[in-house]
């Protein structure tokens, strides 16, 4: 006699409940419009990568950092708040990765940042 793999038994495997166990609540965060807005500028760069100081003016022109207009520490200024504001939460996402080459820096997008910009960009 050859049993037929698509006939079962109809028996319970389980009975009874043991105990409730609750979930912890879980936050789903997204990144900011602005975090999202500078993996767009990265991404339409060549090779998908940009110097920090192009970066810096990207982010200036599309309103991403602001900067006061004393001329004087203007450029230091530029510098913080592009890190503060931009790079270092995209590095805390893993959405970036910072390499320096020569005097400057590349910033290129990681693999987490090109699969974010495939569900987040608009």
């Amino acid at each position: 006699y050859t049993s037929n793999s698509n006939e079962q038994e109809n028996e319970q495997e389980t009975e009874g409940l043991k105990e409730i166990i609750p979930l912890p609540d879980y936050r789903i965060e997204i990144p900011s419009r602005n975090l999202i807005k500078c993996l767009e500028l990265i991404d339409k760069e060549k090779n998908r990568s940009v110097t920090k100081k192009r970066l810096r003016d990207l982010a200036i022109e599309e309103k991403l950092i602001q900067v006061n207009e004393n001329k004087e520490n203007q450029e230091i200024a530029a510098y913080m708040a592009l890190n503060t504001n931009i790079l270092d939460p995209l590095q805390k996402w893993n959405f970036v990765h910072i390499e320096k080459s020569g005097k400057s820096k590349i910033v290129s997008l990681s693999e987490d940042g090109k699969n974010a910009l495939k569900f987040l960009s608009s």
